[in-house]
């Protein structure tokens, strides 16, 4: 008993360092700052590479995704919270199909009407930020529920800021709908699962772009190896929706799926789709202009996908919330270290409750809480003699663990990924002549492991360009 004492006193140590002591202060420290509540990774949709939808069920098991337990849970934290007097500017929101499901409406309608009643209101977030596939605004009741939300919480003064999962015109064959059979059970009911044909259709992806203009949000699409090829039309119809819409050009923010099924052909096609949005943005958004190209990059001011590698500044060990994120699963009060690494014996611990109450930490894997929390990727054993590795976007946690079955080792696919990208940079940056103009804002070895691939991309020492 003693024992497990000690373990639970370490983990609430931990956590205070890292993330209650900052949120009594109300601290502006850009790292550490958030709490991600994960809600239920039931879907309507059977995205290919989605790892909810091949793993979800042994990272978040079905027999405690109980709606009526959830809500408990969300009350009991927002008491803990409040209690504490913890300033934390954002919550975040991980699900599966949140709003084409009850559990959804549930648990805005129990946010807000606890935060109602809470007499401190220096404990509301700034923001509630939801991932969301959209797929309700094929209901218009449904949209005028979820818009009901985002009004009655701004009257609060809290953004629902929702991030738009949509694949786009071209590459929702990708996502495609779950049928009735696979969703079965009362837990898996949705409002929208199509029973003949698409229904994303050209009606519906106007009524997308309308919702997401009015509202001032924007799109997180996946980059995936099936039919990477068709990328380029897919992008230049998200910029003419862009444009149709008053949208900024950039309101696309686009990651690559890091998982290991990039074929060699694939990986080309993903160069190329690289180096074509960055000539579209020096042609369309820079006018041509190197000097005003290179402060779009440098003052990230234009599509994430070809400014991230550029980032002179790296102050966390990871380049995703697993560090900076304090993860709750709501079916169980366990604390997890993210939504795709949530794997039983993974779990740093649970919150103790008494009579109701959150009153303490009760640790599991203290251990990995230590490894992750402490965490610098550059250590890993592929990567500390790796020669890109401070440019390098690093591979994902959960990823490793569903291929090698270890957290910390990375398979040679997803190395191959990342140089893929980095190398498309160097190439596009000399394609564009600003090569040298982009290199004086980066620290040494961001601009060495640029060099070395510019060379190799010349086959010799090139001329200094412009």
């Amino acid at each position: 008993m003693e024992r497990q004492d000690e373990r639970d006193k370490y983990l609430e140590t931990l956590f205070d360092n890292l993330f209650f002591s900052q949120w009594k202060e109300g601290s502006d420290n850009p790292i550490r700052k958030n709490i991600e509540f994960q809600v239920t990774y039931t879907c309507n949709l059977s995205c290919k590479y989605c790892y909810v939808n091949r793993h979800g069920n042994d990272l978040y098991p079905k027999e405690i995704r109980d709606k009526d337990k959830i809500i408990e849970n969300l009350k009991k934290v927002i008491d803990w919270i409040d209690i504490n007097k913890y300033k934390i500017k954002n919550w975040n929101i991980f699900s599966g199909s949140f709003f084409s499901q009850e559990i959804g409406f549930m648990f805005m309608d129990a946010m807000y009407d606890k935060l109602k009643k809470v007499k401190n209101k220096e404990i509301y977030p700034k923001v509630i930020s939801i991932p969301t596939n959209l797929t309700f605004i094929l209901d218009d009741e449904t949209t005028k529920k979820v818009e009901n939300i985002i009004e009655k919480f701004k009257k609060i003064g809290i953004r629902v800021h929702l991030s738009c999962s949509v694949e786009g015109k071209y590459m929702e064959q990708n996502r495609p709908f779950k049928g009735n059979l696979e969703l079965g059970n009362e837990e898996g009911k949705h409002l929208f699962v199509p029973k003949e044909k698409e229904p994303r259709d050209d009606e519906y992806y106007e009524k997308v772009f309308q919702f997401v203009s009015k509202w001032g949000y924007g799109f997180h699409p996946m980059i995936y190896s099936k039919d990477i090829n068709k990328w380029k039309e897919n992008f230049i119809w998200f910029q003419k929706m862009f444009k149709k819409y008053n949208i900024n050009h950039d309101s696309i923010f686009l990651l690559e799926v890091r998982n290991v099924e990039w074929s060699n052909k694939q990986l080309r096609d993903l160069k190329e789709f690289i180096k074509f949005v960055y000539k579209w943005v020096f042609e369309n958004i820079a006018d041509r202009k190197k000097e005003k190209m290179v402060q779009l990059l440098e003052n990230r001011d234009t599509i994430n996908l070809i400014y991230s590698p550029l980032g002179s500044k790296r102050n966390k060990g990871m380049p995703c919330s697993i560090q900076s994120d304090m993860q709750i699963r709501m079916g169980d009060l366990h604390l997890v270290p993210c939504h795709r690494a949530s794997y039983n014996g993974y779990e740093y611990g649970k919150f103790k409750t008494t009579e109701g109450s959150i009153t303490g930490l009760e640790a599991i894997n203290v251990e990995m809480a230590t490894s992750i929390y402490s965490l610098n990727h550059e250590s890993f054993p592929h990567c500390m003699t790796c020669p890109i590795k401070s440019i390098c976007n690093k591979s994902c946690l959960g990823a490793n663990m569903e291929t090698e079955g270890d957290p910390f080792t990375v398979n040679p696919k997803v190395c191959q990924l990342n140089n893929t990208k980095v190398s498309a940079v160097a190439e596009a940056l000399v394609d564009l002549g600003i090569f040298y103009k982009v290199m004086s804002r980066l620290s040494n070895n961001q601009k060495q492991a640029f060099k070395l691939l510019r060379d190799e991309y010349l086959g010799k020492e090139g001329e200094k360009d412009g």
